[in-house]
Order: C-alpha cells, then structure tokens, then sequence
C-alpha cells in the first residue's frame, strides 16, 4: 500500500519580492515583517490561514471615501456618547484606534467641530426637511431654556402621536426682548428655513402657560386660522400639584424633607452611615436629591424620605450624631429635629405623597409621545375619582385633603377646555363618559355639538358641512350605524370609517386623535442640551449646540441597549430608520418601539413602579465634592413656591361653572371603569313604536303603486 504522505510532491516556496506589513497583536509595536516562508513553516501558515484571512491581519491604504466615513462614525461616537471634542486628540484614545487600524487617524478637534460636523448637520438637515415636509397633522412645540452660560435659548419642534419628533430650530434671544411678537418671528423664521412657510403640515401649537405665551398663541392663531392651541398639559398637573403644596402646613413639611435629603446627600460621613445602616435593615430605597425646581420632582423628593424611615431614625439615635464625637460632626441640629422630635412630620409627607400620587402617575403616563386628548382626559379623570374615594388616615390633617379637594376642582375645569371634552366624545369607546353626567353638571350632547361647530366655523367649513357634522354627532351619540363598536386606538378606528358622507366627522375626529397636548418633546431637546454642556463642553455656541443637539437627537431614538441597533448605526443606517424598525414587530410578535399603554393597562402603574425605577434600585450613595451639607438645593423649595407664584400671575382665571369632578357630578365613575376595562358602547335600543299620527284618508296605497 502507497503511503500517501510520501507520495505527495514537496511544497516549494518562492521567495517573495518585498516584505508584508501586518498588524502583529503579540508584540508591543504594532507593525512586524513577514519573511518569507520556509517548508518547515508550512503546516503553521496553513493553521493561521484556517483561522483568518489575510485581509484580518494586512493594513490597507484607506481610500479617501473609507476615511471620510469613518471620520464621521467617530463624529457620531463623539457626539452620542456626550464627551468632549478635544477628547479625540487624547493620545491613549489614538494609541488603541492604531491598534486596531495603523493607518488611521482620528480626526482632531477642529475638522470635528467645523467640517465634520458641518456635513453631518447639513445631512440631519435635509433628511429632517424631506421628512417635515412630508409629514401631516402635526403639532408645533415652542418653550424657552436658559443654559449653563445664561443665554436665553428658545427651542421649536414638530412633534406628532406616535411620530419622529423634528428639531425645526433654536434660537439665542440673550439680550432681545422675548416678547410674543418675537416668538412669532422666530417661529415663522424655522417654518421657511425647513421648507414650510405655509404651516400647511400643522394642525396645533402647545406650548406651556405664561402670559408670554398666551399672547403668542393668539398671534400664531391669527396668522394662521386653521391652527388649534392648547396649554401644555403637563405643566399644567406640574401647577396643579404645586397649587395642592400651597397649603401652609405642608409647606413646611416640604422644606423639611428637602432639608433631610440635602443634608445626607451633602454630607461623606452621615450619608456613608446612612447607607450602611439602611443595607442593614435590606431598605433598597435611596434618597433623591432633588436638583430642579419641578414639583414633579419634590414629590418624589418626599416618597424617597418615607422608605428610609427606620435606617434615618436609627442612624440619628446614636450618640455620636447627637453629639461631636472623635473631632467627628455630628448631625445638624435641625435634622434631628425633623427626624426624632416633630412627630407630625412621617404621617404629613406620607399622607402628601399619597394624595399627590395618582397626579404623579398621570404626568408620567401622558409623557410618552402616544398620549392624545383623550388619554389626557382620561388620566385626569382617574384621578379625580382616585381622590374621591381618599379618606382621613391617622395622625393627617383632615383640612389638607379638604383642601386637595377643592384646589384639584377648581384646576380641573381649567384644564379640561370643550375641546378636551370634545376629543374624549370623539373617542370611540369614551362617547358616553364625556356626557355621563348631562343631566347633572357634566357636559351634554349639544355642548360637544357646539364646540363642533365652533372649530368648522373656525377652518371656514361650508353650511352644508357643518350640517352634515351635526347629523353624524347625533349618529354618532347614539352609536348608530357605521358608529357602532369601538377600539382602543382612537385615530385607527376613525380612518377605517367610511369616508362616504361622513367626511365632516371622520375629519375632525382624526385631527383631534392626532394632537400632541404637551410640550414633553421640547423639554427632552432641552435635557439632551443640558447633557451635552457639561463642564467640559460649556463654551459652545449655541449656533454648534444645535448642530450638535439635532445630530444627538437623531442618534438617540431609540435604546442602543436593543441587540441589532449598534450594527444598524455603525452600517450607517439612519436614525429614522431605526425608530421604524424599533416599531416593528419581532418574530415572537412583540414590538420593540415602547408604547403607552393608556387606559391603565399598565402591569405595574405609578410611582412605586415604573415611574421612580432610580428610587427602587439599591442605594448609590455618591459623596459630594465637599464636605458641607449646605447646597443650592437647599432654596429649592423657596424657587419651586416663587416659580408657582409666578405662574398663578399669569393664569386668566377659569369660568365660574358648577358642578364638581370630586363629588362625581361632572362625569359617571361607573362608566369610566366600563373605559377602563375596554368594553365597547352598546348601541342604543331601537324605538319599535309601530303607531303612526298620520290621519285617515291621508294617503292609499292605489295612489302610491301609481307613482
């Protein structure tokens, strides 16, 4: 038998003309030389090529198109990430970038800040263009912002339910008069710089509540008749929760639980006791401190002080918190005042949150960009119905809920506008809880007919639509036919209604399904450029910030957590194209796009669960820089009082109506759970009256077959 191993022919190597530049991961330089191969070498050569190709270990050239794109992706890692441009011309940063490629080089701050970032906006620019003016039934946004350098930034967006927000512009008003006509300009500017001077795509403006703002509404609403404006909703609960602390008594217990988070949080050694003390006792529920002046926020300032009731006690029981001890301070008097001898203090701040709870829920289930009117609606009636059935705990002042009572009444029908109560009607499954109550002090059939006609009136509709109108609401009231049945989704629902002599209504009703009522997308531009002017990034013009804020804005659609997006974004694909395919479904039939879960579907609502995910992780107590308990946070009570002062200045004061939304007199409850439940409307009974009032001889039936 032939050994087959001594048969084969030997392997001859020719001698190669000039050496290859490899990266070699096992030496400390980075480029080694390859000589050329020997037979006893063979079987080694063979074994790496199985592992790779050469192209794995040879450096090409990179063409000018290959740089240019990876000068880029690094623009997009700069600016994602939030570090600072000089950052790129860090040397380790360049040491590893050559470990991975020799021959590129990171681009330095100034092609980053000027011709990279240049081109990049002008793409986020014309991507964004294209879309805003193809895109319909939009909302505009508009609020102001001072940054870390005290300018007076003023933001537009274009938002719609369930869209991709568009950064139309910011603009630096730092020394001009921020008046409405001012607002107006800026805002008619944005709307011929995007390619849409005629705000045809536009169907709403929200923006919050000042005066300044009031006034610009108006204007806005004069230039173009079409427009529909609203206050920002959620500010609006922000003031209503702040109008609620307003009472005297409570005032205070506020002040004293920012007092005790400020000191534990600003001190090493007590808030480092703290810690261990509360891992002791298996309390997993930190302090928050508290660093804006967002009664949203102070609200969960105080559910944090209530966890950590028993750790606070205990750590202020020692004697040498009582007392200096060992050149060691102890803690601030007035702290073991509020911890140990102010007895009113745990059962107040815990009979506070309690109130304020199912507010707080409705700010965080409204933010999402899939709330409409009619979510909003909702939202505020669940909690008109959660406060009506409170009742007096022990050790609480029965005249604060007396109080939360009568301030969320009077805030209520400030809130709830006709067209609030017109967009919940509209809604397929809530027709019945919006006149649930006509017959009481809620609204009737004829006031959501006559709003109906006021907007028609408004868009200069013809009689012989507006009578149309009249005819399908009535229908529609009554859930005749096609306006039988019902789903969750509200626009959904409209635009598979027959267009076929019910254009009127199907008009009006997706118009409304598809207006954002608050200014949550101009706030999260807001924080997003609070991010990126860090301490290290706080020079920049506000002209690079917004170039830099629409490229974050894009970049950051959606969780880069999700597997398939780091590919999606280093492949070069565009943000929008990851937000709709987040809004796919996977194979397993789940979206990934987050929704809002309206009508309370959620499985675990409210502050303890979603909405304060930092309170519920172990504490992470972060030591301060210094050693004082003493902060700006310690007047952020007084800032929250004065800003709420402020705002009371400038609301117009709501019509006198009676009725109240607390004593159920405004709507049905027992209809709100059939919502709640999801149940459809059942459609009216038929009158089968077969008795006519026609009179004898009136007509015969020889004289109708002759017809």
């Amino acid at each position: 038998m032939i050994d087959k191993k001594d048969s084969e022919p030997a392997v001859v190597t020719e001698p190669q003309d000039k050496e290859i530049s490899v990266i070699d991961l096992d030496s400390d330089t980075p480029v080694a030389t390859v000589q050329p191969t020997t037979s006893g070498a063979i079987d080694t050569s063979r074994k790496k090529r199985k592992l790779g190709t050469l192209d794995g270990f040879v450096d090409h050239p990179m063409s000018t198109a290959q740089k240019n794109r990876a000068d880029r992706k690094f623009l997009r890692f700069v600016i994602h990430a939030n570090i600072s441009f000089v950052s790129s011309e860090n040397e380790y940063l360049n040491d590893f970038l050559h470990d991975l490629r020799p021959s590129y080089d990171a681009p330095h701050r100034f092609p980053l800040t000027h011709t990279l970032l240049d081109a990049e906006a002008a793409d986020v620019f014309l991507r964004e263009a294209d879309h805003l003016q193809t895109s319909r039934l939009l909302t505009m946004l508009e609020d102001g912002w001072e940054d870390r350098l005290k300018h007076s930034i003023y933001g537009t967006v274009a938002a719609g339910i369930d869209s991709f927000p568009i950064i139309m512009g910011l603009n630096d008003l730092t020394g001009e008069c921020g008046n409405a006509l001012k607002c107006l300009d800026i805002v008619v500017q944005s709307l011929e710089l995007m390619g849409v001077p005629e705000v045809k795509n536009f169907i709403a403006l929200t923006t919050d509540n000042p005066t300044t703002m009031q006034s610009f509404r108006r204007l806005f609403q004069k230039k173009y008749f079409w427009i529909l404006t609203f206050a920002c909703f959620l500010h609006s609960l922000n003031t209503l929760i702040g109008d609620i602390c307003a009472y005297p008594p409570m005032k205070k217990i506020v002040t004293k639980a920012n007092r005790t988070v400020t000191f534990f949080n600003g001190s090493h050694y007590w808030g480092g006791q703290l810690q261990m003390e509360a891992k002791r006792l298996k309390v997993t529920r930190g302090l928050k401190k508290n660093c804006e002046s967002r009664w949203y926020a102070l609200i969960l300032l105080c559910v944090s002080v209530t966890a950590p009731q028993e750790p606070l006690a205990t750590t202020c029981l020692r004697k040498d918190a009582q007392k200096k001890s060992q050149g060691l301070s102890q803690v601030a008097p007035d702290v073991l005042e509020i911890v140990l001898h102010t007895p009113e203090f745990w059962p107040l701040v815990a009979q506070l949150t309690r109130v304020a709870k199912p507010i707080v829920d409705a700010i965080r289930n409204c933010e999402s960009c899939q709330a409409m009117l009619a979510d909003c609606m909702l939202e505020l009636i669940c909690c008109a119905r959660t406060i009506s059935k409170m009742s007096m705990e022990e050790n609480e002042d029965k005249g604060f809920l007396t109080h939360a009572k009568e301030t969320f009444d009077r805030r209520f029908k400030m809130i709830a506008t006709p067209i609030h109560w017109f967009a919940l009607f509209l809604h397929p499954l809530c027709q019945k809880l919006a006149v649930s109550n006509a017959s009481a002090h809620g609204p009737s059939v004829d006031s959501m007919i006559e709003t109906a006609l006021t907007v028609a009136l408004q868009w200069k509709w013809s009689e012989g639509q507006a009578s149309q109108l009249v005819t399908d609401l009535k229908a529609y009231s009554q859930c005749k036919s096609p306006f039988a049945g019902g789903q969750r989704n509200a626009r959904e629902w409209w635009e598979n209604l027959p267009k076929t002599n019910h254009e009127s209504i199907r008009k009006l009703a997706i118009v409304l399904a598809s207006i954002v009522p608050h200014s949550g997308d101009v706030e999260r531009l807001f924080s997003d450029l609070g991010d990126i002017q860090t301490l290290r990034c706080n020079s920049m013009t506000v002209l690079t910030m917004e170039k830099t804020g629409k490229i974050c804005s894009r970049l950051s659609l959606i969780s880069l957590t999700v597997p398939w997006a780091w590919n999606c974004v280093v492949g070069g694909i565009s943000s929008y194209e990851l937000y709709l395919k987040a809004r796919t479904t996977t194979g397993n039939g789940n979206v990934i796009h987050r929704k809002h879960n309206h009508m309370h579907t959620q499985a675990t609502p409210g502050i303890n669960a979603e909405l304060a995910k930092d309170l519920k992780n172990p504490i992470t107590w972060i030591p301060p820089l210094d050693g004082s308990g003493d902060d700006e946070t310690e007047n952020v009570v007084d800032k929250a009082y004065q800003e709420l002062d402020r705002v009371k200045e400038d609301e117009v004061p709501a019509t006198v109506t009676p009725g109240s939304i607390i004593d159920g007199e405004l709507v049905d409850f027992d209809e709100y759970a059939r919502v709640e439940c999801g149940e459809v409307v059942a459609a009216d009974e038929d009158n089968m009256d077969v008795v006519g009032n026609q009179s004898e001889g009136g007509w015969s039936v020889a004289q109708l077959m002759q017809r």
